[in-house]
């Protein structure tokens, strides 16, 4: 069933459609044959589930893709309800001014464009600009003007609408949000004198939000495997419905009340938190997980996880492509079917509380790190040091949390009080993450997607088996390890390529609508060329490639989507220092630069025209600027750094953010351009000098870019010159991380999916 629901988005709706009638249809034959087996009968069932998938995602898929306005991308009038939390972020607007974007789900329900109106129920996802789009909460009904972007192939929505102009809003939400609403307001107020960390993780313990949670924080929960403590996952519900149901014991409730505690525990967590398909997942899986350790446990427990997942994935087949939901039905199975054992070995001496919250949380961590370790290419070596250290705060932590949320909207003053009590047990939490993460090796690398996954689940079965000569294991374990090493093996054989590939020059990371390129010098060392908008991403593509060493951080502007994920770059690496551009501008972005760097004991070292550097075998100029160019359109842009950089016997041009008057002006100015591959200037932009382009040489362009971006990048003419002087393109926005690789016969380039 998950493989039919992972493929068929994929496939035209009409193949889904068909293939799911056939499906169904030798479901029919199977059961009307008159030998009817336990065999067949099982068989017919799984081709009935199989069809009635295919079916169902086939139909979404028409629905989606039937929509008239989706093949214009003329400007429309859209009115919908809002769906999601708006998701904020800081990007390089008009003249390189930060701007804030906004993104969120829309269930559309009305569009007019061209006089002509199409009522449809159909969900998009929104871009728009500004606190207008910042404002906006879930449930509420608002219309607005926007230009319609083509969904991708997989894509659960109809489009990606980018706004024109602020939001109107028709009606507000339903009254049971509101005080939702209101709920996670005071909830945040009352956390808002609390140091950063408590500040950003007892919201995150509670509800799920993590907007607030230090990025630095975020990557040392990642790194000490920790992540799942904030995630809105089903071990993350369980741990609410462990603590809660310990506190309705204490207090003397038994019988049906302790089943009744805990639905009321799980409706107020989905309406705080937002019925969102994230939250309602994790809901789901926190009940199978309680509802079978509370009946017949590991007998139990197994099937209603799979009735679980079959029904989840009927109701929303692109939950298959989810990595969320990978993780949560992991740490659910993990739940079942490890922490009965983890929970008999802990010391009979501890509280049962704490031994049910180290058992949770320890058996998620380990039942996770196979697909952590393919997200990450990390495993976690101290995780379950981490967990053991941290599990028994996660309870009190998370009950004071709901405590403080209830108590903030009747009494603020107490709030604030319960807030700094709790601010204890998730400083603890934090401190765990950061000394882990902090330690020598407290995370290895690993190969990073499908083929990590798999090799990290055959080395934990043959220690399983291997252990099975010390330990006499039933015939139903042998049975289910040899299960699983066949598919674990399957996986591998089936997994991506080696990353990063063999004899690569340079790789442009996936960050989104930003920067972030890597030059390697040696094993486990790089030179980074900017860093992109998110430390997260940029440091989650350093990890995929295994540096840990970078001699130097080459920053080509001070525009944010260059220059914010310099965090996650210096977090846990040895960096030598950062060279930046010769214009302090913007000047908050200088300042940010530069406090990052003095925390980290960084040298900052400024770049110079003509300069030369090398690392090892990578050697590189700048080449621009030679004299500031000012008044010309966006001064930092013009005044990006530009290398022409040396290794492997190939010339690689690395451009910044430089627009046709820094183009202009290098090509008068006789430097030399040639290059076997280009980084397209300012991610692929209209404002492109075609004598420069022409004057590069270059036989590959890379194209640095994010999906769904709204202005236009890159454009259809700098596609078109590309092309017309014969290179090959390649963006993150489509590929994913890019490399460069030499060959013998020359140039070639990998690309993967992050």
């Amino acid at each position: 069933m998950w493989a039919v629901s992972w493929v068929t988005p994929l496939l035209a709706g009409w193949w889904s459609v068909t293939a799911g009638a056939v499906l169904v249809g030798g479901s029919a034959v199977v059961a009307l044959s008159r030998t009817v087996s336990v065999r067949r009968r099982l068989a017919g069932l799984g081709l009935l589930l199989a069809g009635a998938s295919a079916l169902g995602v086939g139909l979404r898929v028409e629905v989606l893709t039937g929509q008239p306005w989706t093949s214009s991308r003329a400007t429309a009038h859209f009115a919908g309800v809002v769906a999601s939390d708006p998701k904020l972020s800081r990007v390089a607007g008009w003249a390189g001014r930060p701007e804030l974007q906004v993104s969120l789900d829309l269930q559309v329900e009305r569009v007019e464009q061209g006089g002509r109106v199409s009522l449809a129920r159909v969900p998009v996802r929104v871009v728009g600009y500004g606190d207008e789009w910042a404002a906006l909460s879930w449930g509420q009904r608002v219309s607005f003007d926007g230009r319609v972007l083509p969904r991708g192939r997989a894509d659960p929505y109809a489009g990606v609408v980018v706004a024109r102009g602020p939001p109107l809003v028709v009606a507000a939400a339903p009254r049971i949000l509101g005080w939702t609403e209101v709920v996670r307001g005071r909830l945040a107020a009352a956390v808002g004198g609390l140091p950063n960390d408590a500040r950003g993780l007892l919201p995150a313990l509670v509800v799920g939000d993590t907007t607030q949670v230090p990025a630095d924080l975020t990557v040392a929960m990642r790194v000490s495997g920790l992540a799942h403590v904030t995630a809105v996952s089903g071990a993350n519900v369980v741990l609410l419905l462990t603590a809660m149901l310990g506190v309705a014991r204490w207090i003397g409730l038994r019988g049906w009340g302790l089943p009744a505690c805990a639905l009321v525990t799980v409706v107020g967590f989905v309406l705080v938190a937002r019925p969102d398909p994230s939250v309602l997942r994790a809901a789901v899986m926190g009940l199978v997980g309680v509802a079978a350790v509370a009946g017949a446990g590991r007998r139990s427990g197994p099937a209603a996880l799979l009735g679980a997942v079959l029904v989840l994935l009927l109701l929303d087949p692109w939950l298959a492509r989810s990595w969320g939901f990978a993780l949560s039905v992991a740490a659910t199975a993990g739940l079942l079917l490890l922490s009965p054992v983890v929970g008999r070995r802990l010391p009979r001496r501890w509280p049962q509380a704490w031994r049910d919250a180290v058992a949770v949380a320890l058996s998620a961590q380990l039942a996770t790190a196979p697909l952590i370790a393919a997200l990450s290419g990390r495993v976690s070596v101290l995780g379950v040091v981490a967990n053991l250290l941290a599990a028994p705060a996660v309870g009190p932590a998370t009950v004071l949390g709901v405590l403080v949320a209830v108590t903030a909207t009747v009494w603020m003053g107490l709030a604030h009080a319960l807030a700094w009590v709790a601010a204890a047990p998730v400083w603890w939490i934090a401190s765990v993450a950061r000394t882990v993460a902090g330690l020598p090796d407290a995370s290895w690398r690993w190969p990073h997607g499908v083929g990590g996954a798999g090799a990290l689940i055959v080395l934990g079965v043959v220690a399983v088996v291997g252990g099975s000569r010390v330990v006499r294991l039933p015939r139903s374990m042998r049975v289910l390890c040899a299960f699983v090493l066949v598919a674990a093996a399957g996986v591998v054989a089936l997994g991506p390529g080696r990353w990063p590939p063999p004899g690569w020059l340079f790789v442009a990371c996936d960050v989104g609508q930003g920067d972030a390129l890597v030059l390697p010098v040696a094993r486990g060392s790089a030179v980074v060329v900017d860093a992109g908008p998110d430390p997260v991403l940029i440091d989650q593509c350093l990890h995929r490639l295994g540096v840990h060493r970078v001699p130097a951080v080459v920053l080509s502007h001070f525009h944010a989507d260059h220059v914010e994920g310099l965090p996650g770059v210096l977090r846990g690496r040895e960096v030598g220092e950062i060279v930046v551009a010769p214009l302090d501008d913007p000047p908050e972005e200088v300042a940010r630069v530069t406090a990052w760097a003095t925390a980290d004991d960084v040298a900052i070292r400024r770049a110079a025209a003509g300069e030369s550097d090398a690392v090892g075998a990578v050697t590189w100029q700048f080449v621009w600027p030679t004299h500031l160019l000012l008044g010309e359109g966006s001064d930092p842009n013009n005044n990006s750094l530009v290398m022409r950089v040396t290794s492997g016997g190939f010339a690689l041009l690395l451009t910044g953010d430089v627009e046709a008057a820094a183009q202009s002006a290098m090509v008068a100015s006789g430097v030399d351009l040639t290059a076997d591959a280009l980084k397209v200037p300012h991610h692929g932009s209209a404002a492109q000098d075609p004598r420069f382009l022409a004057a590069t040489g270059a036989g590959v362009a890379v194209i640095s870019v994010g999906a769904g971006n709204s202005y236009g990048h890159p454009a259809a003419a700098t596609l078109g010159l590309l092309a017309a002087d014969r290179m090959v393109v390649r963006r993150t926005d489509l590929a994913g991380d890019v490399a460069v690789v030499a060959g013998s016969d020359g140039l070639r380039v990998v690309t993967h999916q992050p």
